[in-house]
């Protein structure tokens, strides 16, 4: 994915097969803001129609369709009319150009654009590699790269090791998987009464270190970071979240039951550190002290 703000527009180019009508019929319906997809990340809380926060006008090209949304129209958000993309098609990418509304909005995204992490993207299921550039009205330009890789992947899936690089540093993870069985019943999940935690686990695989644990404070994410609450290491899971989306939702019977569950997610995990090749020669085991201890 290729990200560029420049002249007052955010663009967005990334490699996909292309929108079908049914995904550009799902984007334009008021009842929904996504792609008619399962399981995509706008399920969490960030759907299409968001862009309107900081535009009026979006210009979509994927597939065979050109079109633009313009909010300052009457249901101009859903009913979209058909134009040509301005120069710069890229061939096998879609393709998304917002004109930003005002110059604070512009400031804010400059701003959450630079302040981008590679454990942004680490929980996304498809996407790899974002490349970041901006080019601001006075001259000055800036750009970035992150990137995740998977370097091993156990036989069942549950557990792997990822490496994660922002240009020249490289972030390394043990990754864990856990399925969580009897969830209580939750309509915003509806027929659902089980779910995955991903415990993330920093590590240094530098020269003589053996993969030693990295103890330094990680957020909790549903599948996109929410915030810091303390821990040591990533957490992963499908909490409900409040409106804001900065928040996990803490009287939902849900939430609670993901959260009893990351207890034996970490257990598990550890026990597999103390007998995988993670575990410290020098101490003969993965103390979960590392990991454990509150700033």
């Amino acid at each position: 994915m290729d990200v560029t703000f420049r002249n007052g527009g955010l663009r967005v180019d990334y490699n996909e097969d292309g929108f079908t009508m049914r995904d550009v019929e799902a984007i334009c319906r008021i009842s929904s803001t996504k792609k008619a997809s399962a399981n995509q990340t706008g399920e969490k809380g960030i759907g299409f129609k968001s862009v309107f926060r900081i535009a009026d006008e979006v210009l979509v090209l994927s597939g065979n369709y050109s079109f633009q949304f313009d909010a300052r129209r009457k249901l101009g958000m859903i009913t979209p009319e058909w134009v040509d993309f301005p120069d710069g098609i890229r061939p096998g990418f879609t393709s998304i150009i917002l004109q930003i509304r005002k110059e604070e909005d512009e400031r804010e995204l400059i701003q959450e654009m630079k302040s981008m992490s590679p454990k942004h993207i680490i929980f996304l299921r498809r996407l790899r590699r974002i490349n970041i550039s901006i080019a601001t009205i006075d001259g000055t330009s800036w750009e970035t790269s992150l990137s995740r890789k998977e370097d091993e992947v156990s036989h069942n899936g549950s557990r792997r090791t990822m490496t994660l690089t922002h240009n020249d540093r490289t972030l390394n993870y043990w990754v864990y998987q856990h399925v969580v069985k009897g969830l209580p019943p939750e309509p915003k999940r509806a027929h659902c009464s089980q779910s995955v935690i991903v415990l993330a686990f920093p590590v240094s695989n530098t020269a003589g270190s053996a993969f030693d644990p990295v103890a330094e404070p990680q957020q909790v994410h549903a599948v996109l970071p929410i915030r810091d609450y303390g821990f040591k290491f990533l957490i992963n899971a499908d909490f409900l979240l409040i409106a804001s989306r900065q928040d996990i939702n803490a009287s939902s019977p849900w939430n609670k039951a993901l959260r009893n569950a990351i207890l034996d997610a970490f257990w598990g995990a550890i026990g597999l550190l103390n007998a995988g090749p993670l575990r410290k020669q020098s101490e003969g085991k993965a103390s979960a002290k590392r990991y454990t201890r509150i700033s």
